[in-house]
């Protein structure tokens, strides 16, 4: 078991099906307060309108696909300060790789 002296947030990309979720959950197990977030969640949150992903979208897609990053980075950074000592995330591969890099150094 792992303490809260390691407190971070571990980002898990990958592919559809390569075991992002496995591994945030794992690493998650690892530590006295591990918080595992989710990126189909946030995608979920969405109700209405809600634009698919796909590797030639653009416009909408785009921007909820923006959305659930900022969402994201937020609540990792919420875990991190005040819940956890460890915030596994997961997130597929996309093509706006350098977007999300911009909001998790705001973050």
């Amino acid at each position: 078991m792992l303490t809260q002296e390691k407190r971070g947030i571990f980002v898990i990309t990958g592919v559809m099906a390569s075991g992002k979720s496995t591994v945030a959950q794992l690493l998650a197990e690892k530590f006295d307060k591990g918080v595992h977030l989710r990126g189909d969640t946030f995608q979920r949150m969405i109700v209405s309108g809600r634009e698919e992903m796909l590797p030639d979208s653009e416009g909408e897609a785009i921007n909820q696909l923006r959305l659930r990053h900022q969402i994201t980075a937020a609540a990792a950074d919420c875990a991190k300060k005040r819940l956890s000592s460890v915030c596994g995330l997961t997130l597929p591969i996309n093509p706006l790789k350098k977007s999300l890099e911009q909001i998790w150094q705001k973050a």
